[in-house]
């Protein structure tokens, strides 16, 4: 006995049913594909990496000025400490009231002293050289990482956005591969309710009068066949 469906595109076959799943997983798999191969994804790594490896040599470069800035301040203190007790030396040999032997090794202490003064003048002179470098090779590390960390969050939100997209559309289809499991294990269920007697399928699929009373039944049916099958109970062992 021939089964009869509803017309136009309701009217479905088990082949057209697993060729339209089977175009939805090559779409599906398509869309998965394209989330893991963005071009902004190889280049959001590639940001990334050099955001890395200017904060590895933005720590080096930093290490090395903290050092450098530690030695300058201890030279610097130095200096100061140096120019305070050779300016009492002066003004002590300056002043005049001592023996011609203390005189003389005052003289010679404040010649020694301005040896030294030179000595760390010029050490000073040398560090704060490398200062400046060091200080504008810093901020200068630090702009290009600026500049990369703005950059890959730039790729970030593009791939975001696209994957926002991908997602909606991966929604989409997993719901309509979802839909046409149902309708295919419908309509295998509806067959077998057929089979048994408990649909007609003789029934006249009219939309005015009779389409809606049958397509009740039939939801109330499977509906008593779903909660069955929940139960454990074996009564869809031929649908596959």
């Amino acid at each position: 006995m021939a089964r009869h469906y509803p017309p136009g595109p309701m009217e479905m076959t088990s082949l057209a049913d697993l060729l339209d799943v089977q175009d939805l997983d090559l779409q599906i798999d398509r869309l998965l594909a394209r989330r893991q191969s963005l071009p902004e994804l190889d280049a959001y790594k590639g940001a990334h990496e050099r955001e890395q490896e200017l904060t590895t040599e933005i720590q080096t470069a930093a290490g090395e000025l903290k050092t450098l800035e530690l030695e300058f301040d201890k030279s610097e203190g130095e200096l100061q400490i140096l120019e305070a007790k050779l300016t009492e030396h002066e003004t002590r040999l300056f002043a005049g009231g001592m023996r011609a032997s203390e005189t003389e090794h005052m003289r010679l202490e404040v010649q020694s002293l301005h040896g030294q003064q030179e000595a760390l003048e010029e050490r000073v002179l040398a560090m704060l050289e490398r200062l400046d470098p060091a200080r504008e090779q810093m901020a200068d590390l630090e702009a290009r990482r600026d500049a990369v960390t703005q950059e890959k969050a730039g790729y970030e939100d593009a791939i975001k956005s696209e994957w926002k997209l991908i997602d909606a559309e991966l929604a989409r289809k997993e719901e309509h591969r979802a839909w046409l499991e149902v309708v295919h294990f419908t309509d295998k269920l509806a067959a077998r309710l057929a089979r048994r007697g408990e649909l007609s399928p003789d029934a006249r699929w009219d939309f005015s009068h009779s389409y809606p009373r049958t397509a009740e039944r039939i939801t109330r049916l499977l509906i008593r066949e779903y909660e069955l099958h929940a139960h454990g109970t074996d009564l869809v062992d031929d649908i596959e």
